[in-house]
């Protein structure tokens, strides 16, 4: 029988929704005993779409750990493996690097096979726009811009993926 794997054809209710849900951060605590830095939020759901439903389809990408998809095995990228890990700042910037080149990749994949995909909606590039070590313990912030075909862009604090001691965004 196997696993009930998403339908590669897009079904009658998803050709209907022209919105995204929004995923939202979690607060630190929150993401810490949860394991999860993104989830739907304390809000009701919100339909996104533009370059905000653009920032949310990278970010599910980028925070979905290579191999956890059955159905897709490439799925997602390994930036989730630099949790709890001891790598020094430099290191990790560049891992992070890898990970954000191999989620645009994967991004106009998937867009690559929706020709109709309106340009707001359509990646045009993410990069790193800058990177700070937590000066208070072993961990890294990480700005991402992620552009769209039709020249908007938001930049996206990534979350810590390195264990942090107790922050609170203070």
């Amino acid at each position: 029988m196997g696993f009930p794997c998403r339908s590669r054809r897009r079904s009658r209710y998803a050709r209907a929704m022209p919105h995204d849900l929004h995923l939202q951060p979690l607060a630190p605590s929150v993401q810490r005993a949860t394991r999860r830095p993104i989830g739907f939020g304390y809000v009701p759901a919100l339909g996104v779409r533009g370059v905000q439903a653009l920032v949310d389809q990278w970010m599910r990408i980028f925070l979905t750990a290579k191999g956890s998809d059955p159905c897709d095995l490439d799925f997602g990228t390994d930036a989730v493996t630099l949790i709890g890990s001891t790598v020094s700042p430099d290191n990790a910037v560049e891992f992070l690097r890898n990970a954000v080149a191999d989620c645009n990749a994967q991004l106009r994949a998937i867009q690559n096979k929706l020709p109709n995909k309106p340009d707001d909606g359509r990646l045009d590039d993410g990069i790193v726009t800058r990177a700070e070590a937590d000066p208070t313990g072993p961990g890294v912030a990480v700005w991402v811009s992620i552009s769209n075909v039709a020249g908007d862009s938001r930049v996206v604090l990534l979350p810590d993926l390195i264990a942090l001691p107790e922050y609170d965004g203070g």
